[in-house]
C-alpha cells in the first residue's frame, strides 16, 4: 500500500495505462462465443465456434454474446477495483471522472 495521497493517484495513473494491456477472457455456451475485453471495458477479440455459425442457432448464438459480454464486463471492473485495492490497501475512494 502506498501511504502518501499523491503516490497513490499517480499509482492509479499509471495502473490506467497498464489496464489497456490487461485482459480478461470469457466464453460462454460450452465454447461457442469467447470473448477478450481490457481493462478499459475494449473489446479485443470475439471468437465464434464455426459449428454454431448458422440462422437455426441464431437465438442460442445471440444469447451467448450477451451473457458473454455482460461477464467480460463486470470481471473487467472487478480486476481494476482489486487492483487498485491493492495500491491503496482497500481504502475506498470515491469515483474519479477520467481515472476508469
Amino acid at each position: 500500500m502506498v501511504n502518501n495521497i499523491g503516490a497513490i493517484i499517480a499509482e492509479i495513473q499509471k495502473l490506467r495505462e497498464e489496464s489497456k494491456k490487461m485482459t480478461v477472457e470469457v466464453s460462454e455456451g460450452d465454447g461457442v462465443f469467447r470473448i477478450v475485453m481490457n481493462g478499459h471495458q475494449e473489446v479485443l477479440e470475439v471468437r465464434f465456434e464455426p459449428s454454431v455459425l448458422s440462422p437455426g442457432n441464431a437465438d442460442a448464438l445471440e444469447a451467448a454474446v450477451c451473457n458473454a459480454v455482460n461477464r467480460a464486463i463486470a470481471e473487467s471492473k472487478l480486476m481494476i477495483k482489486n487492483e487498485v485495492a491493492k495500491i491503496t490497501g482497500g481504502m475506498g475512494l470515491p469515483n474519479i471522472q477520467g481515472l476508469f
